[in-house]
């Protein structure tokens, strides 16, 4: 009989005890494969079944309590459009996701309202640089002078070499 010299199996024969010792050799380990796949986060506030006919939005209830619904409307639990991962409070048939409300507009009127604060924005944007400078001729009339900067920016250093 040959005795294991690991465990103490015997085995009848040379060849079965080096067939046992090999199962105590350790085994080689393959390296696991990996295969690499793109993450995409998902988006809990992405839209399905959406009307082309209405531009959407999440709303804030509380914005709409201060400034009113501002011509947007509710969209309803019987309509169409899925939310992703909707979290729609009890008894309320408006589509929530979160603290926020789906609301719609129609495309036409969404486009009005585009054009409409775009064409505002341009206008301050435009005449805040005027309103800048008639407010400082304003105050040096007034004996209040504005502080003088020690950096001349058009020559890109110091006055007077300071």
């Amino acid at each position: 009989m040959e005795k294991c010299e690991t465990c103490g199996f015997e085995a009848k024969t040379l060849a079965g005890r080096l067939a046992h010792e090999r199962s105590h050799a350790p085994v080689e380990e393959q390296p696991a494969v990996v295969v690499e796949e793109e993450w995409n986060v998902p988006n809990a506030l992405k839209l399905e079944n959406k009307d082309p006919n209405y531009r959407y939005r999440f709303l804030n209830p509380r914005l709409i309590e201060h400034k009113g619904m501002r011509e947007w409307e509710f969209v309803e639990g019987n309509d169409a459009v899925k939310v992703s991962n909707p979290l729609q409070k009890p008894a309320d048939s408006r589509r929530w996701q979160g603290d926020l409300i789906l609301g719609r507009m129609p495309e036409g009127r969404a486009r009005a309202r585009e054009k409409y604060y775009a064409k505002r924005n341009a206008a301050t944007t435009t005449s805040l640089p005027a309103k800048v400078d008639s407010q400082l001729r304003e105050k040096s009339s007034k004996g209040i002078t504005p502080m003088k900067s020690t950096v001349d920016v058009t020559q890109g250093g110091l006055r007077n070499g300071e």
